[in-house]
């Protein structure tokens, strides 16, 4: 059922795990927390573009196809990304010998100082973060990194489902 058509969750309504305000309010500072870090650096590149190269950093080339479902995102509106991505010397398509139709792409030395280099940043802003928080709560973070990890593994897992 779309989201749009749910009818609104009440406060007594059950969950698997957690009261429904302590779910809720870890949900809105994991959410927040990533939107303001995805703002930290960015290169002058859309969410899209870093996401795609980001993809091809850590997995290595990839057709275009593959990292339309990777991502999610409608072929024809990837093209136009990896476009201009290619056009900044970010990344390169190639034609598969098997399938001239079918592309593949891959991140260029340029993309990947790029990426490599936004990636250093983001960590650094959110390491002078955590050197402000608390000592205790900033070891309580670093506590729960395990468990944030394996959160990370199981919404990935029920993505691709």
């Amino acid at each position: 059922m779309p989201a749009a058509t749910r009818p609104a969750p009440s406060s007594a309504d059950a969950l698997p795990v957690g009261d429904p305000e302590t779910v809720g309010r870890l949900q809105f500072a994991l959410a927040r927390s990533s939107r303001l870090l995805r703002e930290t650096a960015t290169g002058g590149l859309t969410p899209t573009q870093l996401a795609v190269l980001g993809v091809l950093l850590r997995e290595g080339p990839r057709q275009l196809t593959e990292l339309a479902a990777v991502e999610r995102i409608n072929p024809t509106l990837l093209s136009r990304v990896v476009g201009r991505l290619e056009d900044d010397g970010l990344v390169r398509r190639s034609a598969q010998e098997q399938d001239r139709r079918s592309y593949q792409v891959s991140i260029t030395d340029a993309g990947r100082a790029l990426a490599e280099g936004l990636r250093h940043e983001r960590c650094l802003a959110l390491a002078e973060r955590l050197a402000r928080l608390d000592p205790a709560h900033a070891e309580t973070l670093f506590s729960a990194l395990p468990a944030l990890e394996a959160l990370a593994d199981q919404l990935a897992t029920d993505r691709k489902d």
